[in-house]
């Protein structure tokens, strides 16, 4: 069955989703919401799809809507996403599903038991590189797991903290919360959300705003396991990612998941995930459940680790995740 989608939004990501959405017949894009009609029509035509509206409310009534992807600034992402389910509508959320975990906990609350789909999108566990990895660290080859290393370090020119990503108030941090939330939520797939300290500090190396261009991170989990993550806009890129076991060290370089130690092994992995790897996976086990909640609860405990790492840094102590 094709589905109609409203995309809330008209940013880099949005076009990104349009792009996706194109190859997908069984999606068609009808609308397209803006706070500004001229920037809507302008988008619809560079896109080629929909209708344009400044009015979430003229989708809301339509019937013949299916679902609403919100890709909009995070400060509206659940105000626009409580209007759509409350209308009967599906809903697709970018992440960070909220910049504000007591909002974020109240509105899982009032909808994870609700009739309507939600998928908050987390795009790289589809990655092949990823899923590779993440088998192999549940696996149980190598032993216990000890620690954790990851680095994500992706360089950003000021024209890129030129918007609502150097306001507080509209994105709720810097590169912790609009990028650095999408590998917390990766490792803790692969070893399991735990209760653990943070400790935080993160500073601004290149870029005078008031969101961080770099913070880095140490975990240490309620069994022992000991992590760090690395995030920045501000080093030359980089990103890598290592699991120390008590036998071997199984780390990623450059497409390629590499095991060291009693054995010796090198595993290429040349398929990168895509956002319609996660959408096509969300549309056919939604066409078995019907109110599918995909990533939402994970959404939840993502956002509380990311707030008590901004906690920590301005405590300058650690500080401590429940998870639940």
């Amino acid at each position: 069955m094709s589905k109609n989608i409203a995309i809330v939004g008209t940013g880099n990501a949005a076009q990104t989703h349009i792009e996706t959405y194109k190859k997908m017949p069984n999606i068609n894009v009808k609308w397209v919401v803006s706070r500004s009609i001229e920037q809507a029509e302008k988008f619809c035509k560079k896109m080629g799809v929909g209708t344009a509206t400044e009015s979430l409310d003229d989708v809301l009534k339509d019937s013949e809507t299916h679902i609403v992807d919100i890709i909009s600034l995070p400060h509206l992402h659940l105000d626009q996403a409580r209007k759509a389910l409350d209308s009967g509508k599906d809903v697709f959320i970018e992440k960070p599903i909220s910049i504000n975990l007591e909002d974020a906990s109240r509105f899982y609350n009032d909808y994870y038991q609700s009739s309507q789909g939600i998928l908050v999108i987390y795009q790289y566990p589809y990655s092949e590189t990823f899923q590779k990895l993440g088998k192999l660290v549940c696996s149980n080859r190598f032993g216990a797991l000890k620690a954790y290393r990851l680095t994500y370090f992706s360089k950003r020119t000021s024209d890129y903290y030129e918007t609502w990503t150097s306001d507080p108030t509209q994105a709720g941090g810097g590169v912790l919360i609009n990028n650095g939330i999408h590998f917390i939520n990766l490792i803790m797939k692969f070893i399991g959300y735990s209760n653990m300290k943070v400790f935080a500090s993160s500073l601004n190396v290149t870029h005078e705003m008031k969101v961080e261009d770099t913070i880095f991170i140490q975990t240490t989990h309620e069994d022992g396991v000991i992590g760090t993550f690395n995030f920045s806009t501000a080093m030359p890129s980089q990103m890598s990612i290592e699991f120390f076991f008590e036998k071997e060290v199984v780390w990623t370089k450059g497409g390629k998941i590499f095991i060291e130690g009693e054995t010796s092994d090198e595993i290429p992995t040349p398929r990168k995930g895509t956002l319609k790897d996660l959408i096509e996976d969300y549309m056919s086990k939604n066409a078995q459940n019907r109110n599918l909640k995909m990533n939402f609860h994970e959404s939840i405990m993502d956002l509380a680790i990311v707030s008590s790492c901004y906690d920590s840094h301005l405590k300058s102590k650690a500080v401590t995740f429940n998870s639940c």
